[in-house]
């Protein structure tokens, strides 16, 4: 068995419970508008994939999405589902074009999967009808733009936590 880098192993419970944190409040602040997310805990997934990495960028996402289901009372829902695919679907588009892409278009480009994810979750198992696809164009539209103000939200976390040198996991000390 290989070691455990504790203090990493910690930045990454603190960083779920970021997430989870903000996804709650991106939840009650949009709830009155239905098939509408800001996307406040994907500021954490791009930090989290910038610091970290691939493996513990799905490990958030999947831990997220299990904790709100949990805490709301959503777990294996439709709507646990739908968050499920689409939360995949977003992560699968950063694990592969990180290497590639700025921040912005990363985040944008996270949204639109995000939302992407979950219409086609929706369309073909769920609700099959034309008429929805309208939303789905709305979705895509605020998608755009919370994309683009998350990844600058992002950004300055990501430059906070390099200045101040946060997640440094050079300490010996904190491995098992």
């Amino acid at each position: 068995m290989g070691k455990v880098n504790l203090k990493k192993l910690l930045y990454i419970s603190l960083l779920v419970a970021g997430a989870v944190l903000l996804n709650s409040m991106d939840y009650l602040i949009t709830s009155p508008f239905p098939f509408v997310k800001i996307g406040f805990s994907h500021i954490v997934s791009l930090v989290v994939l910038y610091l970290f990495g691939r493996k513990e960028l799905i490990f958030v996402l999947l831990f997220k999405v299990f904790l709100v289901g949990l805490i709301w009372g959503k777990l294996f829902t439709p709507v646990f589902f739908i968050s499920l695919t689409g939360n995949l679907a977003a992560g699968m588009f950063l694990i592969v074009a990180y290497r590639y892409f700025s921040l912005i278009f990363l985040s944008i480009g996270g949204s639109f999967f995000n939302n992407f994810g979950q219409s086609l979750l929706v369309y073909f198992l769920l609700i099959p009808q034309k008429k929805i696809l309208t939303i789905f164009g709305i979705m895509f539209l605020i998608g755009i733009v919370s994309g683009f103000f998350v990844a600058l939200a992002a950004k300055l976390l990501l430059n906070k936590l390099e200045k101040y040198k946060y997640f440094d996991f050079r300490m010996d000390d904190y491995d098992i």
